[in-house]
């Protein structure tokens, strides 16, 4: 019994020492638990931190892109509106170009059909001083033709004029000598 009674204190001693044994194992756990929680915690925190100023960089990014959008479409749509009136006088002006190249195409006919008229009469007035060329050189032909003739009789007239003043000549020389 004694024995038994030893065993017994035995097996309560390190039932007592193994509940103390598992009492400080959980003890350290839930310790350690709990500084593993404050360290989430501490963490969390942290990175909320960080996550909330990146956040905040963040959004004031997007609100200078928001800003300089604006100001970006505020300028294109000043310019658009430049350019749409710059279109209404650029179409203003292509009109009145094109209503004076209207004119200047009808001047243009009109000077067209005067110079086919002025080449026409200068064909005319052409054929007509090459008619008038012609008959004058013909005149000019018939004219030395004439001369040519009168020219041959009044040669010969003045040989024999010669021929008689020499043959006078030859007589009253030979009367003399």
């Amino acid at each position: 019994l004694q024995r038994n009674q030893a065993f017994q204190t035995t097996v309560e001693e390190r039932v007592v020492n193994m509940q103390q044994m598992v009492h400080k194992f959980s003890h350290d756990i839930f310790a350690r638990i709990e500084e593993e929680k404050e360290l989430i915690h501490d963490k969390s925190k942290d990175i909320e931190c960080r996550l909330c100023e990146k956040l905040g960089k963040l959004t004031d990014v997007v609100e200078g892109v928001q800003a300089a959008s604006s100001a970006s479409q505020a300028k294109i749509q000043s310019e658009l509106n430049g350019l749409t009136g710059l279109n209404i006088q650029v179409n203003k002006r292509l009109s009145e170009l094109e209503r004076g190249s209207s004119s200047l195409n009808d001047k243009f006919s009109a000077m067209d059909r005067r110079m086919k008229y002025m080449e026409h009469s200068s064909e005319d007035f052409k054929t007509s001083v090459c008619a008038d060329i012609s008959a004058l050189e013909e005149l000019m032909q018939n004219e030395k033709k004439e001369r040519r003739f009168e020219d041959g009789e009044i040669i010969s007239a003045l040989n024999m004029y010669a021929e008689s003043l020499s043959e006078g000549v030859s007589f009253e020389t030979a009367k003399l000598c």
